[in-house]
């Protein structure tokens, strides 16, 4: 089941910006960069049978090990954009910026 995601307006004219060149995104969030989100075309993922789909943003999906999923389930979140070089190989790496997972818990506390 897929959770309700925002995305800040930065990130989100960054996603525009990489759906239109690469058609088709994705992002996943791995145990190796903390809450750096990867975003990938979407034909070079590897979905595992650990990774599942918790959210999805104008049809870009966002994966993540399903240990993380069961402790994001109890977090609101949002997909934001911040300074500093991407991880590995995600798509945002040559803007200097990149995708960061954020979570507040639900039910309004911080």
């Amino acid at each position: 089941m897929t959770q309700e995601i925002d995305v800040s307006r930065e990130a989100s004219a960054l996603i525009v910006e990489l759906l239109a060149q690469h058609k088709e995104i994705c992002f996943h969030l791995s145990t190796r960069y903390g809450p750096n989100l990867m975003c990938l075309p979407k034909d070079e993922l590897k979905i595992g049978e650990r990774d599942v789909l918790v959210a999805q943003y104008c049809g870009v999906p966002v994966y993540m090990a399903r240990h993380q999923a069961d402790r994001w389930r109890s977090r609101k979140m949002a997909i934001v954009l911040a300074m500093g070089r991407a991880p590995g190989f995600s798509l945002e790496a040559p803007s200097g910026q990149h995708f960061e997972l954020r979570g507040t818990a639900l039910g309004g506390g911080a």
